[in-house]
């Protein structure tokens, strides 16, 4: 598995827990430093490495599954394509990836942090410039924190065996 943007760590460190081997990539050398120290895990290897660096990592057809829960929302609209399409080379034939953002539209920068937020028609944006088939379900939920009022927008991708362009499925739950 492959945890993009890994943070704390407390999402590696439990696919650890649940037996799984975990790849924990964050761009923030004193965050991956952390986590190396706060979990230690002989099932999670560490790397310090941003977006722009996973293309050049040897990862073909490595992970079954990739986990990206609130870690894009830091990239440039623009090099969403790039990065998922980086990313889905990684996967295995039946491998699956999660992406999470919140529910809103544009771009902004929210006490020094870049996000991007996400919504149906930005998504059906990015998908339409992936060039590879995928298909794709996607759904809204609350933000489970307590006194925060976020929509999260969700999606869940496959890489399609067959090459006919990309589908997507919308949803709510």
């Amino acid at each position: 598995m492959l945890d993009v943007g890994c943070g704390s760590s407390r999402d590696a460190n439990y696919f650890a827990t649940q037996g799984y081997d975990v790849t924990a990539i964050d761009a923030s050398a004193e965050l991956i430093e952390w986590a190396q120290q706060h979990h230690m895990s002989s099932r999670i290897s560490w790397v310090h490495l941003d977006f722009s660096g996973i293309e050049k990592q040897a990862w073909e057809n490595k992970f079954t599954g990739i986990w990206a829960c609130a870690s894009l929302l830091h990239a440039p609209f623009l090099e969403l394509p790039c990065i998922i399409e980086s990313l889905l080379e990684t996967l295995t034939d039946d491998g699956v990836m999660y992406l999470a953002f919140k529910h809103e539209e544009g771009e902004r920068v929210d006490e020094e942090r870049f996000f991007c937020d996400m919504n149906e028609a930005r998504w059906a944006t990015i998908v339409s410039k992936i060039l590879q088939a995928i298909e794709c379900d996607i759904w809204l939920s609350a933000d489970k924190r307590v006194d925060y009022k976020n929509a999260w927008f969700n999606v869940m991708i496959k890489r399609e065996n067959n090459p006919i362009r990309s589908s997507v499925k919308f949803w709510c739950g």
